[in-house]
């Protein structure tokens, strides 16, 4: 079972980018995978892309799921993936609260 220090930051990007998507998932784009959107009252929100090498790597870890497998149009996250992407959300949130 990984744990949120054993992930890279460009790990924690992405898991926490796909929590914050509605569908819990990063659509693919040309040669990048980046979020479907979230909740925003400010209008616009900035979209970071992720690679698809950073999305085998979580893929390999069990923490996202390619869908369809064959030819992925998008990454969803898995129960693990939503597990530690909550962790990390919550972590963040602990650090801010401190500030």
């Amino acid at each position: 079972m990984l744990k949120t220090s054993d992930l890279k930051p460009l790990q924690r990007k992405a898991l926490l980018a796909a929590l914050q998507s509605p569908t819990r998932a990063l659509q693919r784009s040309r040669k990048t995978y980046i979020s479907l959107g979230g909740s925003s009252t400010s209008g616009t929100q900035p979209v970071e892309a992720f690679t698809p090498r950073l999305m085998n790597m979580l893929e390999r870890d069990g923490l996202v799921e390619f869908d369809p497998p064959m030819w992925p149009s998008r990454v969803t996250l898995t129960p693990e993936g939503v597990r530690l992407a909550e962790e990390l959300r919550a972590a963040n949130g602990a650090k801010a609260g401190a500030a």
